[in-house]
């Protein structure tokens, strides 16, 4: 259980940085709350902020960071689609991440057992690569957007 718990606490750091690192970034100024409104909302949700005539910049703001926190960061093709528009950049390829999140699905809603209940291998190898390549995955991450907002005072992660 030990090994599935480490590997599966990989993928949650990814989305956490992922969330973190945007949440960050939109909420710092009034600008990127709009920005983030106009390019990286559901349109549904977008629309009905704009059709509100009196909104305050607290409910904006609290809008924001309801979508940001509620945004599932496991889908790796909608996080890619939101760091374009947001931060506009290209996240690197990720499908090796995409099957390392499939497999933490796995262990954590089917105990680590396939479908017809046969348990999936999982050994201290497997775990320290996924960890290896999730932090590799989250450094190229940090550096494109560091690179894109020109943040040179604060070149750490934000935990």
């Amino acid at each position: 259980p030990f090994k599935r718990l480490l590997y599966a606490g990989a993928v949650t750091c990814l989305e956490t940085y992922l969330s973190e690192i945007l949440f960050k970034k939109v909420i710092e100024n009034e600008f990127n709350i709009k920005k983030y409104i106009s390019k990286c909302m559901n349109k549904n949700k977008y629309n009905s902020i704009i059709e509100k005539k009196e909104i305050s910049e607290e409910e904006l703001k609290k809008e924001v960071e309801d979508d940001i926190i509620k945004f599932p960061y496991h889908r790796l093709k909608d996080v890619k689609e939101r760091y374009k528009f947001f931060f506009n950049i290209q996240i690197p390829d990720y499908n090796e991440i995409s099957k390392i999140i499939r497999f933490r699905h796995i262990i954590i809603h089917r105990n680590g057992k396939d479908k017809s209940g046969y348990e999936l291998p999982l050994d201290t190898n497997k775990v320290d690569e996924t960890i290896n390549k999730v932090e590799k995955f989250i450094t190229d991450i940090n550096s494109l957007v560091l690179n894109r907002i020109n943040d040179d005072d604060n070149d750490e992660l934000p935990w």
